[in-house]
């Protein structure tokens, strides 16, 4: 078996022997089997849960749980739900209340408050959803794909990237607990959960475009091994990662491939005697099956054979042209893109609102939440509020100091689509799309502290609302394919 990572070989060995000390023989024997083909699992942020339940896990939530072990059933403290610090150093942990905290907390105030973070992210999920599709479906080369900075996109359809969606995880479970800190983070049980999907993300995106991989850049940023400005490509050693007991350090060719460290995806794995084409079809059918739905660009064919009639009710919350001062609309649920939107030829437009902002431009983390109509004016609601479009997490560090400007995208097809089924406007390319959107987008700012910040007064932040004419799948093999993106309006802050 090749090498796992250092710290999936922790707990592989942990696994090793806890399935060793089952005292039953033929029981023993089954769990050491399994434990043999134990790999990190992760947590799926972006598909739909089953009926009746939440993306957010309920795992996540319980302090203690009962597991089957050695022992028998035994009720023991959720390792998913906090790690507990033994002991605590407060010099280590030096923010706010973090000294005073013997174990990881998520949205705190005492205690985690995980029921405010399920909501979050729960309404949250559908834009998420939508992100990853577009990555998979439109980012081709792994620069754009990969890095957040702005200036390694290379034109208007490229501000997101695998590192911008990466980041809003962080910010939106953690909310201003250990998970929203980088030099805390990784404490958080979730962090590894979270990390092994973005793998998995990379991993999938690596067998749709094989052919690109890491390019010279120059670093944005410090890091502990090596100053802004310094040349990397594949070849860089990613210190302090040993590769071997030679003192030879893993670079990026190295590791390109999963299969280099023992393991591989259920999606990336290739059937035997499969070529590439039918591994990439197979993968991009279940592309389309977990994260098509919530995006309109899902397989045309199946829309227009589940068309359904305009969302019920949805009128009644609006006025012709405009949102009612007495109802909010509601974009927090799926929408189903029918056929009303995607012409014969599979075409429909897609609108993006997409921002840039100097990463250290208030000295921490921040989020940028866009609302269609009115704003509500307590802050602490704004996360679930039912006219919240998409938000756009800024993941940064205190006293870096960096003017290095970062990107990202918030999907906005999605509630247009209400509002055409609700006939507030008569299609996503229509004239009155973009005169719409600039009179009802409204864009906010909401700081590390949770209090919200004058959007005029962050110099840097640039949005920008674009669209792009899109061919939608036509089969279950086959992802949609952009054209040109345009910029339709800047926005002015408000």
């Amino acid at each position: 078996m090749k090498t796992l990572t250092p710290w999936q070989q922790v707990l592989y060995r942990l696994v090793q022997l806890i399935a060793s000390w089952f005292p039953d023989p033929a029981e023993r024997s089954i769990y050491q089997d399994a434990a043999i083909d134990f790999r990190i699992p992760y947590w799926d942020w972006a598909t739909p849960p089953p009926p009746g339940e939440m993306v957010y896990l309920s795992e996540f939530a319980e302090p203690g749980i009962q597991v089957y072990g050695p022992r028998g059933w035994q009720f023991i403290a959720n390792p998913l739900h906090s790690y507990k610090f033994r002991p605590l150093d407060p010099e280590v942990f030096s923010e706010g209340d973090f000294p005073r905290w013997t174990e990881t907390m998520r949205a705190p105030f005492e205690t985690s408050d995980n029921q405010s973070i399920a909501h979050a992210v729960e309404h949250a999920r559908p834009a998420l959803q939508q992100r990853l599709y577009t990555l998979l479906s439109n980012y081709k080369d792994y620069g754009p794909f990969s890095n957040k900075y702005w200036g390694i996109a290379t034109n208007q359809s490229q501000y997101d990237s695998i590192e911008s969606l990466h980041d809003a995880m962080h910010v939106l479970v953690g909310n201003r607990g250990h998970l929203f800190y980088i030099q805390y983070s990784a404490f958080d049980p979730v962090f590894f959960l979270h990390h092994t999907m973005a793998d998995r993300i990379v991993a999938m995106w690596q067998v749709l475009y094989p052919m690109s991989w890491v390019s010279a850049q120059v670093a944005a940023e410090h890091s502990f091994t090596m100053p802004p400005g310094y040349a990397q490509d594949a070849f860089t050693e990613l210190k302090p990662f040993y590769a071997d007991v030679n003192g030879t350090f893993w670079n990026s060719a190295m590791a390109r491939d999963t299969s280099a460290f023992g393991y591989s995806y259920a999606e990336t794995s290739a059937s035997p005697g499969s070529n590439l084409a039918e591994n990439q079809a197979r993968l991009i059918a279940t592309i389309n099956r977990l994260y098509g739905p919530s995006s309109s660009s899902h397989p045309a064919r199946k829309r227009r054979r589940t068309a359904t009639g305009r969302d019920p009710g949805a009128r009644d919350q609006v006025t012709k042209g405009t949102i009612s001062s007495k109802k909010v609309m509601d974009f927090s649920h799926d929408v189903d893109f029918v056929s009303k939107v995607v012409t014969e030829a599979t075409m429909y437009t897609e609108w993006v609102a997409n921002v840039h902002v100097q990463n250290g431009a208030l000295n921490g983390s921040f989020t940028v939440h866009f609302f269609l109509g009115e704003v509500p004016e307590d802050t602490t609601s704004w996360l679930a509020a039912p006219n919240l479009v998409g938000s756009m997490p800024v993941f940064a560090m205190k006293n870096m100091g960096s003017g290095n400007h970062i990107s990202g995208t918030v999907p906005l097809t999605s509630a247009l689509m209400h509002l055409v089924l609700a006939e507030v406007i008569s299609g996503l390319d229509s004239k009155e799309t973009e005169p719409y959107l600039e009179e009802n987008l409204r864009v906010r700012v909401i700081g590390e502290d949770g209090a919200e910040i004058p959007v005029d007064t962050i110099n840097s932040l640039h949005i920008q609302v674009a669209s792009s004419h899109v061919r939608a799948a036509r089969s279950e093999w086959e992802l949609p394919s952009w054209g040109t993106v345009v910029e339709r309006f800047v926005m002015r802050h408000g």
